[in-house]
């Protein structure tokens, strides 16, 4: 809550922008308030900049979780910001609606791409440190997907000779 208040603090509360509201400026400053009489000024300060007290850096080394804080954390996080929300309702607001889709589309595809490759790594790392199996499903998905594109290759070439009731010869043409 108390990243999500400094935001929009830093952006004037999203004023000139869909996400505005006098209603839920008055909310979040409600709820800072609310979290501020809960702690001293220090550790008030301290919530702010590292949202548990300390960074989540500080958190994973403290659990034994670096190398794990640095295959994930460290690579995804530096993209996920590029896909901020208030950010690109501001570049809304302020470009052609072209070049918005444009960049929601580059931007979204970036985004996609590194959870795939940071999951990916993730996933790598994780089979190798507690030998998860992975190893073995991905084996065998492999498989069935090979079994299920023979299966409907076969399907096809039935169809094609008009010997198939199940594979609709509307899919043969499609392309």
């Amino acid at each position: 809550m108390l990243d999500s208040v400094r935001r929009a603090r830093a952006s004037n509360w999203f004023q000139g922008t869909s996400l505005y509201s006098k209603e839920r400026k008055e909310t979040m400053l409600k709820a800072e308030a609310e979290i501020r009489g809960r702690y001293s000024s220090e550790e008030f300060e301290s919530l702010k900049r590292n949202v548990f007290g300390i960074s989540l850096e500080k958190r994973a080394e403290v659990a034994g979780l670096s190398q794990l804080y640095d295959a994930s954390y460290r690579v995804l996080s530096r993209n996920v910001h590029a896909m901020d929300v208030a950010v690109m309702e501001i570049t809304r607001s302020a470009s052609a609606p072209e070049e918005h889709k444009e960049l929601l589309e580059a931007r979204t595809s970036h985004l996609l791409e590194m959870a795939q490759w940071c999951l990916g790594t993730l996933a790598i790392w994780v089979n190798g440190q507690f030998r998860c199996g992975f190893d073995d499903r991905q084996r065998s998905c492999r498989r069935a997907r090979e079994e299920c594109a023979a299966q409907h290759a076969d399907a096809a070439d039935e169809a094609r000779a008009g010997r198939s009731l199940t594979w609709p010869r509307s899919r043969l043409t499609e392309k």
